[in-house]
């Protein structure tokens, strides 16, 4: 028999807006790893196998990632979010997004590594934990809005 509880999710965030906001975070969180990990995969690939600069690798890191960012993104992390519509529109949006994701990165790669003279792999620690902050309040507000 099939039962009518409610899920332990609408039990403890009963508003189905910030229910859903919470699954999109949650969603965004989960393409933000896959993603972030490709990035920091490719990156440091590139600086230790390669012998890049930081700085060249964290560029064609990113250019590497982002068609797949655009598109989990679009189908996944933000699915039922917004107008679908304007196609064009959104995707330069994301792309101004991912240019100031890219510019962001970029800064810390130099920042840490150039500026402070830190080891390599530690701009993997801003790709992890700042960027995805802008970038999800921009997707949110403005990309897929």
């Amino acid at each position: 028999m099939a039962s009518n509880a409610p899920s332990l999710l609408t039990r403890l965030i009963p508003d189905d807006a910030r229910r859903a906001t919470l699954l999109q975070v949650v969603r965004f969180g989960l393409s933000g790893l896959l993603l972030t990990a490709m990035v920091g995969v490719l990156y440091t690939f590139g600086v230790y196998g390669l012998h890049l600069a930081p700085t060249v690798s964290t560029t064609i890191s990113i250019a590497l990632v982002t068609v797949p960012g655009y598109l989990l993104h679009s189908m996944f992390s933000f699915s039922g979010h917004g107008a679908r519509d304007n196609a064009h529109i959104r995707a330069g949006r994301f792309a101004v997004t991912n240019g100031l994701s890219f510019a962001s990165n970029f800064f810390f790669t130099w920042l840490l590594t150039s500026y402070f003279g830190l080891p390599k792999w530690t701009p993997n620690l801003a790709f992890l934990f700042v960027t995805p902050i802008i970038t999800y309040t921009l997707n949110r507000k403005w990309v897929f809005a």
